[in-house]
């Protein structure tokens, strides 16, 4: 094999994808991301409010990256910095699955095939380019699995750092643990069953101890305590709208959907509400290049039985049975733990990427000149991403939200202040793009508590609004609380989104009016006694 044509298709191959993913940032940001990039932007330092259990050092490790790029550049926000360092560590994890790939299969055209299938598979793609955990978390899982490789020198205490360092960006990691067992047991087949249980299990120790202390630490310096109970329940700890579901009819199509938009990804909707000429080009183009492999694929049928001979050939049964156990342990687990979200099964999209190769692997003896046909799916499958997903997520008009918050800029100001009675994603989105305003909880003493905070905010300067979480609740108070709403707001319309799948609500709070005196008997004006007037 060419060593310098590899190095340069591998390096290639990275900066093709880097700069397919710098040059298309999502504007469809999930939640966490937001709150990852909000919560870094607030802290004053590597302070104990940046660790939680389920990512514990992300939001210190954004930090870190936002402090030094913030003495260089003082008007660049967190989520900017979080997204730009992934799209790095994602073309990073392109670069390794290509060596990874190379060093199993050792075929050019196949790692680097495989490597595009993964770089510009949907949900791959899309989480490059937002803040979130899973890609630095998935970049030290793929380097633990590249030392693992059979043939390769066995290194149990650098896996188990690599493994623990994964587990600490997010616990999904955690299940990765079978495989790199496995992976030491095939490694160190030369040796006694006992000698390899020893190796394996000097791994398993080193993970566990250094993973228990890590969160350990995290957990004393955040809670202040060192108890066992608290920091179990603090360790296990997720947000009480998910749980576990046992629907298995539910749970099969979800999972079997889940894998179906792990590589395909779009919405017509969110296609046609960009109405790009460019969209319609690489629409075109997908189509184009589906009908060319249609016509490659003719009379293939016979070709597949090489495939069913990967389990006979001793080179490749190590890797079909790590890729199958790690495809297995993730999947037994998220077919009950939220089967709905696609982005978990990101952890093990490598092991789906690399069982494919090694099913491929018995028909590289015939020249790839037989079609390019691989070449041309995953050409096919990652225009039709660019076109259907990737390029209308990056413009504004797809995430209303989004657009949402960017036109309250022209309303709201520092001085904005903004009560919520639950906080909620919207919120997320509306206070981070629009970072001078303050938001605050709904005092607990009602609407008593709230008229006394009032005259107060107005003296400050500051415009009072409430959410849609508050106008909810104090709509569904009963009439004095609505009689409230109905002297505050002064009969001005809110700034509202609501559609079938949207519903943003902010209304303003003014003084309320000074009530109209009631004329006495005689009096010049002789008008009767009615309602109080509403301020205009």
């Amino acid at each position: 094999m060419d060593r310098k044509k590899a190095a340069r298709l591998s390096v290639g191959l990275s900066l093709l994808v880097l700069v397919m993913y710098l040059w298309l940032p999502t504007k469809n940001h999930i939640s966490d991301g937001l709150g990852f990039a909000q919560s870094v932007e607030k802290a004053t330092g590597l302070e104990p409010t940046l660790l939680d259990p389920n990512h514990l050092l992300y939001r210190a490790f954004g930090y870190s990256l936002y402090s030094v790029v913030q003495s260089l550049e003082p008007s660049i926000r967190a989520l900017e910095v979080l997204r730009v360092t992934n799209s790095f560590l994602s073309a990073l994890c392109a670069y390794l699955l290509f060596r990874l790939l190379l060093a199993s299969l050792g075929s050019l055209y196949w790692s680097g095939v495989l490597t595009a299938l993964f770089a510009f598979s949907a949900t791959w793609w899309k989480f490059s380019t937002d803040a979130n955990s899973y890609i630095p978390s998935m970049l030290l899982i793929l380097a633990s699995f590249y030392l693992l490789l059979p043939g390769k020198r066995s290194r149990p205490l650098l896996v188990a750092v690599l493994h623990s360092a994964a587990m600490c960006f997010h616990q999904l990691a955690v299940f990765f643990f079978p495989v790199a067992v496995l992976g030491l047991l095939y490694q160190n087949g030369w040796l006694s069953w006992r000698r390899r249980g020893f190796v394996a299990l000097r791994y398993s120790v080193i993970a566990f101890a250094l993973t228990v202390s890590v969160f350990f630490t995290g957990f004393y310096l955040s809670r202040g305590t060192s108890e066992f109970r608290p920091f179990a329940r603090w360790i296990t700890s997720y947000s009480p709208e998910v749980s576990f579901s046992f629907d298995l009819a539910d749970n099969l199509f979800l999972s079997l959907q889940g894998h179906l938009r792990l590589f395909l990804g779009g919405r017509p909707s969110a296609f046609l509400a960009t109405g790009s000429p460019f969209s319609v080009g690489m629409a075109l183009l997908f189509l184009a290049l589906l009908g060319l492999l249609c016509w490659r694929l003719r009379g293939s049928t016979r070709q597949l039985r090489p495939f069913l001979s990967v389990l006979k050939r001793q080179r490749y049964h190590p890797l079909f049975v790590l890729a199958s156990t790690w495809i297995g342990v993730y999947v037994v687990f998220l077919f009950f733990w939220l089967p709905h979200n696609t982005f978990y099964r990101l952890y093990y999209l490598p092991a789906i990427i690399l069982l494919v190769g090694v099913c491929l692997a018995p028909v590289e003896a015939a020249p790839p000149a037989r079609g390019y046909r691989a070449l041309l799916f995953v050409s096919a499958l990652g225009v039709f991403n660019l076109a259907f997903y990737i390029y209308p997520y990056s413009r504004v008009e797809t995430n209303p939200p989004l657009a949402f918050a960017l036109r309250m800029r022209q309303v709201w100001d520092e001085n904005a202040l903004i009560y919520y009675a639950r906080w909620t994603s919207d919120n997320l989105i509306l206070s981070y793009f629009n970072p001078a305003t303050t938001w605050k909880s709904l005092p607990p003493g009602g609407l008593a508590t709230l008229d006394e905070q009032l005259p107060e905010a107005y003296t400050r300067g500051q415009t009072v609004w409430l959410d849609t979480t508050a106008s909810d609740l104090l709509f569904s108070g009963g009439a004095p609380a609505r009689a409230w709403l109905v002297r505050h707001t002064g009969g001005r319309a809110p700034y509202e989104l609501e559609n079938q799948k949207y519903r943003i609500r902010l209304l303003q709070i003014f003084p309320a009016p000074e009530p109209t005196p009631t004329p006495t008997p005689g009096s010049e004006t002789g008008q009767t006694v009615g309602p109080p007037q509403r301020r205009r």
